[in-house]
């Protein structure tokens, strides 16, 4: 993987870089300003400094964006096993991954923008760039959470190629989506389905109970629209093929 440090981010001059421990103090500062601009602070999970420090100490682990010498994003990647065990807090458990697949997860643990620097594709690019790294390293199931609060966040990385596989109280019982892309799968979604044996259901992000009805009923979130003036999430589950059903040509 080429290094990020030595490439010019884009034509505003923005820079991506692996973090290290010197880094510390702008992780903070960028962390108290997004503290600050949070509307719900049930919408971003904070981090304290002790997390900043074992993640700067792991070679690769903090991606951080800089426009001239500030830091105005980053993000952090995980691994959730420890000598090829996984940890209890590993995602995969959570969407019943088997178990030799545990030791093959990766966990994108936070993106964070500054609130000046938002809606210039900085989420997705970082999320990008964790993903061409994480499959270097040779992992590939990755996963993240969003909170349902984040409709932005959650079609961000979904257009990454995340796909919703489950709904849990997480962090002080705050609900999140948890989102999976296995790197080694293709996700075809509905609209390109070629057979129209794909499922689609559009139900409003705050319908919690409603999607977790889904999710149990085997639909994966793959879409943010907004219908009608209010936000929805597409789910889709591909139907079972019935003997009786048409074959294709």
């Amino acid at each position: 993987m080429a290094e990020m440090s030595s490439l010019p981010y884009d034509s505003l001059n923005r820079e991506m870089k692996f973090l290290e421990m010197g880094y510390l103090p702008e992780l903070m500062s960028l962390e108290a300003i997004i503290a600050e601009s949070l509307p719900s602070r049930e919408i971003f999970l904070l981090h304290d400094q002790d997390f900043f420090r074992m993640s700067v100490c792991k070679p690769n682990s903090a991606i951080g964006v800089f426009s001239g010498e500030d830091l105005i994003a980053y993000s952090i990647l995980r691994i959730p096993c420890c000598f090829s065990q996984p940890m209890p807090d590993n995602l995969g458990v959570e969407i019943y991954l088997p178990p030799e697949d545990l030791i093959k997860v990766a966990h994108i643990q936070a993106i964070a923008v500054h609130p000046d620097h938002r809606g210039n594709g900085l989420q997705r690019k970082l999320a990008r760039a964790h993903l061409a790294l994480a499959e270097d390293l040779g992992y590939h199931h990755i996963l993240c959470t969003v909170s349902p609060k984040n409709p932005k966040s959650l079609s961000n990385m979904l257009s990454c190629g995340f796909r919703i596989e489950a709904l849990r109280p997480k962090f002080l019982g705050w609900f999140r989506f948890i989102l999976h892309k296995d790197l080694k799968k293709f996700h075809l979604s509905s609209a390109r389905d070629a057979d129209g044996r794909v499922e689609q259901i559009a139900i409003s992000i705050s319908d919690l109970e409603g999607q977790l009805i889904l999710l149990e009923s085997g639909f994966k979130g793959f879409k943010i629209e907004a219908q009608s003036g209010i936000i929805k999430v597409l789910y889709e589950k591909s139907r079972s093929i019935d003997e009786n059903d048409p074959i294709p040509d």
